[in-house]
């Protein structure tokens, strides 16, 4: 959290592009992506390794942390994130090629990509087998297709409820470089329950951080 801090009070001072700063926030966003590597919040830890990275493209400990947050949001079921992985771990072990942390990492993940590789093999083959077998389930199959009930609904009156926090056109970046926010409108009134969807690294966590003032 004093990381975070640290930042937004460098992004106040105006002078984001003065060598020192710079070498600041580098420090900065390593040293909270690592603290949040470590706390398990993977997707804030591959935010702030996103903003080291932006600041030195060819960050060794940068690209091995990001690298490491997206597999371990992989192994929590975040797919898109194992091919984005794989390119962080290899390009830190291409510019470290000495570095046996990151070495065993890459072998890790080869060696998951492999295995996955002679699964879906062999479940294709399976499928194949059984399409010509006629063991398999009809192509097209009727199913239902009523409107199912909306799960989240507005509740009558919440329209007049006193408005709490309020936000327009708010943008926020940590450098210049990469913008986490950009134009966003959002109102919270009492009694609201309030859920905030969005894909890992979009801003979520940085936006109830700047809501909370922190």
């Amino acid at each position: 959290e004093r990381y975070d801090k640290g930042l937004v009070a460098l992004v106040r001072t105006g002078v984001a592009e003065a060598q020192e700063v710079k070498a600041i926030r580098l420090a900065l966003h390593l040293n909270a992506a690592l603290a949040n590597l470590r706390r398990g919040n993977f997707s804030s830890a591959v935010d702030h390794a996103t903003g080291a990275i932006a600041i030195d493209t060819h960050n060794v400990k940068a690209l091995y942390r990001r690298g490491t947050a997206r597999a371990k949001l992989a192994e929590h079921g975040h797919d898109a994130q194992k091919p984005l992985a794989k390119t962080d771990l290899e390009k830190a072990l291409e510019l470290d090629p000495s570095n046996g942390e990151i070495r065993t990492e890459v072998a890790k993940l080869r060696a998951a990509a492999r295995a996955e590789k002679k699964e879906l093999d062999n479940s294709q083959r399976t499928t194949f087998k059984n399409m010509f077998s006629g063991k398999t389930a009809p192509l097209y199959e009727d199913t239902n297709t009523e409107e199912p009930p909306p799960i989240i609904y507005d509740a009558p009156g919440t329209a007049s409820r006193e408005l709490v926090v309020a936000t327009k056109d708010l943008s926020f970046s940590y450098d210049y470089s990469e913008q986490i926010l950009k134009e966003v409108n959002l109102e919270l009134r009492a009694g609201w329950c309030v859920g905030l969807f969005g894909n890992n690294s979009a801003g979520k966590t940085t936006l109830a951080r700047l809501l909370s003032h922190q």
